[in-house]
Parts: structure tokens; C-alpha cells; sequence
């Protein structure tokens, strides 16, 4: 069986159709896919910002234990964050190198941003075949990428194809001779958010009636109309994709999971987003704090046995792909990861993982957002029956100890704080394991006002 990971940059929860906030059609192909298989309505990434969180998908460890926290830059001098300046190390076990020692081909299209072209062999990180870039293309064009197809265009017209281009990559790679494992990092709806006038036209019409949590309709002319038409054209591309699997026979034996690498980085409507203007649902926070806005977005997955049409309100995250697919599969790991396989929670076997979960963030954002929507640096998901505590809660702090709060699991907007409200007990056995796992992690490096709050801040 095939392994197929689409990963969008920056994304909402509500900005696909099969998650069930927004009324438009902007991804018809995601949604087929996504209704052969199950969505999870409390799927959470491994790091609030992309490379942190890439890294966590792909080894299946909690990011900020392993030295990896933040975003990796092309300087490298500014890579003090990472416990590799180059990156994704040879001696993590990967999907990639998982998949290679059982006899899979490996391939990665599109943004890998886990370490520089050339910085890297990517056949000692057991990718067969890589076409991509390092890290996000920008306007100006300087971004570094093998990808000569784009070289020497006008940016904005390379910065439209790139998801088109990985696909036609994709479609070279995926053939039906032997099994292999991809992934395809699309770059869109990372700033700059541009669109095709097409893709536009094609979107309109069925959002006029949108309407969000964070009030207001949709605006054929605003920034929240163009987010719209770029993701529309990356479903277009991965819609060739799975026209391409099911033309050569492929598609039914093939896993494919569908989701972002963190939360939309600016929010629909924000004064100033004027290239990215997400749908973060119900959630609060955006890219780079520990709300569910920042680390909660969309997942499908379909393949194997997994049940069509189906749906899961366990939480479930990134770190948990390599063991869950390792399950399905039938492959053995080395035993190094965090995470944990949800085949069981899929099949409908248990009802909610046993492992907690942990992020740091060293890039907590506000952007445009009011300064209740800036997290604590340090989360911890903490399942049910884990510390000894019955309930499943979510649970921040500052790394000074400051800033306690605690949210139960179906809190999805995160306003009502239980610190102070439940038993006092429970209250201390979470800051001191919160604060623990903090200190664990050694000298950390915070960027800007990160863990830096003022006075009236700390009482929001």
C-alpha cells in the first residue's frame, strides 16, 4: 500500500469545505478524498510554525525535546534554535527512512524547509527523489530551491505554479511498479498569497453567503476572497494528483492523509491581512502561539480498512503519523517516538490516546489578533487518566510559572479557564508537570515578547 502525505502551509481549520465551517467549494477534491475516509475534528500539529512542525510529522517526536522549536532560517548563523543547523538529522528514524528500510521508493515535493539545499544529502535522509524548495519562496525570488521550472520567472507567476509544479513532480514519481511513500508540501496560503484570476472566478460565486465566527461576509474583492482562490488552486493540483492514482489503479491502494503543517497565520477579516486571511473556526490564536488556532487545522485520512465517511473527536496529532501508519503497515520502529498510533481510535476500538503531548513556542505571534489570543509558551495535552487525573484537559504555563491555564478537552475556544475552579490538587499535580517538562528542555531561547507578558497581560 502507497503512502500519500499532502500538507498545506499555514491553514485554518475552517478553510476546507470537508471540516464543515465555510459554506464555499473552494476544495471539491480534498472533500472527495476526505469522504472516502475520516476527518478529526481535534487533530493538533507538532509545532505552532513550519519547520518544528514538519520535523514533528516526520519522526513522530515531541519537537521542543529534541531541540527543535522554531522556524529554520537560510542563515544558519540564526539556527541556534535547532540542535542541527543543517536540520532533519541522519540519525532521526523518519517516515522517510521507515518507509526506505521496507523496501518503499521515498520522494518529497514542494517546501521541505527541514534543513538547506545542498546542506543535506538527501539520500542519507533516505528521500529517493526530492524536488523542492528549502524554505518559502518569496516576491523578491531569492529563496533557494532546485527547482529549475520556476528559475528566472516573474515571481508572482512561479509563486501560482509551485503547487502545480510539485504535483507534475508527483505525477512522474507515483507509479505503479513498486510501493512508495511521498509527501507534498504545497507552500500555499503562506504569505504572499497570490491567486490566478481563474481560481477567483471559480470560488466566488459560492461564497457569497460565507459567514464567519469572526463576523462579517465574504467580500469578492477582499483578502479573504484571494486566500480563498489560491487553496482553490492548490486543490486543483492535488486533484490531477488523485486523477493521475485512479487512472493507473492506484488510488484504493493508497493512504492519504490531508492536512497543514500549523493554524492560518493571519485571521479572516484582521485589519491587515492583506495576503492571508484564515478561517481558525472556533478556535482563538493564530500561527506561532499554542491555542488551538495556532496548532489546530484540518486532517483527513483515507486507506486500508479505515472506515468511509467517518469522523473522531479524540485528540490526535502529527507526532502520531509515524506509529499509526508504521501500524497499518505492519512496520516496526526503533521505538524512539513520542507519538502513537490512532488506528485503534479510527476502527473505533478505544475512544482517545494514552499519551500527553507537549509544545513549546518560541515565536508566540499575535499578529493581528488582541492580546487575550497570545498563549503561555509551554502546552501539555494531558488525556484522560494521565497524572491521575480522570478528565483530559489542556493545559499552559510560562516558563516562570506564571500564567496557569487549564481548559477541558472540549473547550475548543478555550475561554473558559478551570485554574482556580477545580480541585486544587489537580491545580498543582499540572503546574508542576507542566513546569517540569519546561525546565527539562534546558537553556531555551524565546523570540521577541515570547513568554514576556505584561502585568495586565498575565491576567487575561
Amino acid at each position: 500500500m502507497n503512502v500519500l502525505i499532502l500538507d498545506l502551509d499555514d491553514a485554518g481549520i475552517g478553510d476546507v469545505k470537508f471540516m464543515g465551517w465555510g459554506v464555499g467549494n473552494n476544495t471539491p477534491n480534498m472533500d472527495k478524498v476526505a469522504r472516502d475516509g475520516i476527518r478529526a475534528n481535534r487533530y493538533l500539529t507538532p509545532a505552532s510554525v513550519c519547520s518544528a512542525s514538519r520535523y514533528g510529522m516526520m519522526t513522530g517526536r515531541i519537537t521542543a525535546q529534541n531541540g527543535v522549536y522554531t522556524t529554520l532560517f537560510a542563515d544558519t548563523s540564526l539556527n541556534d534554535f535547532w540542535n542541527d543547523s543543517t536540520g532533519i538529522s541522519v540519525t532521526d528514524q523518519t517516515l522517510y527512512s521507515l518507509a526506505k528500510d521496507n523496501g518503499y521508493r521515498t520522494a518529497h515535493f514542494g517546501k521541505w524547509h527541514m534543513g538547506a539545499d545542498g546542506a543535506q544529502s538527501m539520500a542519507d535522509l533516505s528521500v529517493d527523489e526530492y524536488n523542492g524548495w528549502a524554505f518559502p519562496v518569496l516576491p523578491d525570488g531569492t529563496t533557494p530551491t532546485t527547482d529549475e521550472a520556476l528559475k528566472g520567472l516573474d515571481p508572482r507567476v512561479a509563486y501560482t505554479q509551485r503547487d502545480a509544479y510539485a504535483a507534475d513532480k508527483f505525477i512522474e514519481f507515483a507509479a505503479d511498479d513498486e510501493p512508495w511513500l511521498a509527501r507534498v508540501a504545497f507552500d500555499t496560503p503562506h504569505y504572499p498569497c497570490y491567486y490566478e484570476q481563474e481560481w477567483l472566478d471559480a470560488v466566488a460565486p459560492a461564497n457569497e453567503k460565507e459567514k464567519y465566527r469572526e463576523s462579517g461576509e465574504f467580500n469578492r474583492d477582499s483578502a479573504r476572497a484571494r486566500y480563498l482562490g489560491a487553496i482553490y488552486g492548490s486543490d486543483v493540483a492535488f486533484g490531477r494528483m488523485v486523477a493521475h492514482l485512479k487512472k493507473t489503479g492506484q488510488y484504493d491502494n493508497t493512504i492519504i492523509i490531508i492536512t497543514a503543517d500549523n493554524g492560518g497565520g493571519t485571521r479572516y477579516l484582521s485589519p491587515t491581512s492583506a495576503d492571508q486571511a484564515a478561517c481558525m473556526g472556533p478556535y482563538r490564536g493564530c500561527k506561532g502561539n499554542l491555542y488551538n488556532g495556532g496548532i489546530g487545522t484540518f486532517f483527513a485520512m483515507k486507506g486500508g480498512d479505515i472506515p468511509a465517511g467517518g469522523e473522531i473527536d479524540a485528540t490526535i496529532c502529527g507526532i502520531d503519523f509515524l506509529s499509526t501508519i508504521a501500524e497499518m503497515l505492519g512496520w516496526s520502529t526503533d521505538g524512539t517516538q513520542d507519538g502513537e498510533s490512532f488506528l485503534p481510535i479510527m476502527m473505533g476500538l478505544k475512544e482517545s490516546r494514552d499519551k500527553p503531548i507537549f509544545w513549546l513556542t518560541a515565536q508566540n505571534n499575535t499578529r493581528d489578533e488582541p492580546p487575550a489570543n497570545r498563549s503561555p509558551v509551554l502546552r501539555m495535552h494531558s488525556p484522560a487518566g494521565h497524572l491521575d487525573v480522570a478528565n483530559a484537559h489542556d493545559v499552559f504555563l510560562n516558563l516562570d510559572g506564571t500564567r496557569l491555564e487549564i481548559y477541558a478537552e472540549r473547550d475548543a475556544e478555550q475561554l473558559n479557564n478551570l485554574a482556580g475552579k477545580i480541585s486544587g490538587r489537580i491545580t498543582e499535580i499540572y503546574r508542576s508537570a507542566l513546569r517540569a517538562w519546561g525546565e527539562s528542555l534546558g537553556d531555551v531561547q524565546l523570540r521577541g515578547n515570547a513568554g514576556k507578558l505584561s502585568d495586565e497581560q498575565r491576567t487575561l
